[in-house]
């Protein structure tokens, strides 16, 4: 049952809905604090400043949103769970609408860093495609849409406040809402994210078959093992979300549990800093920036020391 008024009316709070609303905003707190080192490292670090860093910030970026709405989304749910209370305002729809823009993001960035990776390799000679003036303007092309595609569902009514999980979001049902936003967050980004791996393998099997120059197998090799890294960074978001797009699936059939965001949103915010850990092992330019920083304070450190004791 799903109410739509904002009237401060009591509710029946179970005693898992607190653990459940406080465990997962330390997993959020660390991915945001972790996303804020790596983007003022790029920001600062001249060394990070090429075509590839970017897209990373894109991606460090839009989790840091997507962390940050994920947050106040707790943060609203426990306080209704500790006064007992169904109450929602004009805020809870735009977080019921950010969810879906900032996840698209962080999807999108992958699909962005996907297409550059195939055209480097399969299409050197097009210098156009690996400019970073055009690949700035590809992020701001997919930045605008995922602001925009969600006002549809929230504008046809599609997103509304359900008073058994404290939350606004799109309604679970067989509807033009739950097709849309599925469709443009992660249907149509991962897809084509498969679709350009598997050719980007064909190009490497089929130049690896034939008389090819060392630095033309080379770059597909790497370009092919960057997109794999990809792939890996998606498979995890998916796997994070098998429980949600089981609940949605099974919506289109039957009933679902009443506390469906609830549960599902646990599997997909928990494993946040492992996404984030792994999109640091994958990251050597970040990596390597760390480390020098880390060195060089530990050096300053040993030498402020050093002529402290003389």
């Amino acid at each position: 049952m799903t109410e739509l008024n904002n009237t401060l009316t009591p509710v029946v709070i179970e005693s898992w809905f607190i653990p459940l609303d406080i465990i997962p905003m330390f997993a959020l707190i660390l991915t945001i604090i972790s996303d804020c080192i790596f983007l003022i490292v790029i920001i600062f670090d001249k060394a990070c400043h090429t075509l590839q860093m970017m897209f990373i910030a894109y991606t460090c970026f839009a989790q840091l949103l997507t962390s940050i709405n994920m947050t106040w989304v707790y943060i609203f749910r426990l306080e209704n769970d500790l006064k007992q209370l169904q109450y929602y305002n004009s805020m809870c729809l735009f977080r019921g609408y950010f969810t879906p823009a900032s996840c698209a993001m962080m999807i999108h960035s992958f699909t962005l860093q996907t297409f550059h990776r195939y055209m480097t390799a399969v299409h050197p000679t097009h210098l156009f495609w690996q400019s970073i003036r055009t690949q700035l303007f590809l992020i701001c092309i997919s930045f605008v849409f995922c602001l925009l595609f969600p006002l549809i569902p929230l504008l046809a009514g599609y997103i509304v406040y359900n008073v058994y999980n404290q939350n606004c979001e799109i309604l679970f049902s067989f509807n033009f809402g739950v097709i849309w936003i599925s469709s443009c967050t992660y249907n149509v980004p991962v897809v084509i994210i498969i679709f350009l791996y598997f050719r980007l393998i064909l190009y490497a099997k089929s130049i690896n078959n034939v008389a090819t120059a060392a630095n033309v197998f080379s770059r597909a090799q790497r370009e092919l093992k960057m997109v794999k890294q990809i792939v890996i960074l998606v498979s995890m978001l998916l796997i994070f979300g098998v429980p949600y797009v089981t609940f949605i699936v099974t919506s289109f059939f039957t009933n679902i549990p009443l506390y469906h965001y609830r549960i599902s949103h646990i599997f997909v915010v928990l494993p946040y800093p492992v996404l984030i850990a792994t999109l640091f092992y994958f990251t050597e330019p970040l990596k390597d920036s760390l480390k020098k920083n880390f060195s060089r304070r530990r050096n300053l450190i040993g030498l402020s020391t050093t002529f402290t004791n003389r």
